[in-house]
């Protein structure tokens, strides 16, 4: 038995900032880091050392927050893209 069964359908992706922020990233497989076409989540610490939420980038195209596969991964650090709550 394939652990991936034939190929993996999936890339994802891990990062913390500076600031201890965790993003995660998903897209369909084969998506380059550079390109379009991940969903991205950023766990922000709110306070002390075990208070999350989480917060999504803001599509420009809506300028709401976003967890559509539209994103570039290798902004998802570098303050390229503003993160809120989903839907704000």
């Amino acid at each position: 038995m394939d652990f991936y069964s034939s190929f993996p359908r999936v890339s994802v992706a891990y990062s913390v900032d500076a600031s201890g922020n965790k993003y995660f990233g998903e897209a369909p497989s084969g998506t380059k880091s550079d390109k379009p076409g991940w969903q991205i989540c950023r766990m922000t610490l709110i306070g002390g050392t075990v208070n999350w939420i989480m917060h999504y980038p803001v599509d420009p195209a809506t300028n709401r927050a976003s967890s559509s596969s539209v994103f570039v991964w290798n902004s998802a650090t570098d303050a390229t893209y503003t993160y809120r709550e989903l839907g704000t």
